[in-house]
């Protein structure tokens, strides 16, 4: 996942000139390099003796009476595999860290893509994988975004 240089300049780099930002290319290129070893890859199958959490019935009938509602959503379009999945780990650190009892992340149908929901199929492998964060998650409801969106369920920090 290292970018790729281009006369000297990252290509997509969060380290474009920024009003006000400097970063050497020596502390560019340590922290990339560290970053690397911080993001290992997901899983591409989940084990075959366990199925992952989806959402109870109960829950997602709360959540289309109203009783629980989304405290935010994430937009994942127009992103790569591994921007969506950055940012979605992230997204749902910090909903656990503001309590938060449910979110919707939006992933998108797959319809633009030769190779179908990709981000949908990423997005569910780390919500497979992020147990200490996530209760469970499904398809969201139409008014949250359907087909192309999942609800997930954060567990209750103690």
């Amino acid at each position: 996942m290292s970018p790729k240089l281009k006369s000297s300049k990252l290509v997509n780099s969060p380290f474009d000139v920024r009003k006000g930002l400097s970063v050497s290319g020596a502390d560019r290129d340590e922290f990339l390099a560290a970053i690397d070893h911080l993001n290992p890859p997901i899983e591409e199958q989940h084990p075959a003796e366990e199925e992952p959490p989806r959402a109870r019935p109960r829950r997602m009938r709360q959540l289309e009476r109203g009783e629980i509602k989304p405290s935010a959503e994430l937009d994942l379009h127009g992103l790569t595999r591994d921007e969506a999945v950055a940012r979605a780990k992230a997204f749902l650190a910090h909903a656990a860290r503001q309590g938060w009892a449910a979110v919707v992340i939006i992933t998108g149908k797959g319809l633009h893509s030769a190779e179908g929901p990709i981000l949908r199929r990423a997005v569910e492998l780390l919500l497979g994988q992020s147990g200490q964060l996530v209760l469970e998650w499904g398809k969201a409801p139409r008014r949250f975004g359907g087909a192309g969106a999942l609800v997930v369920f954060l567990k209750r920090s103690q």
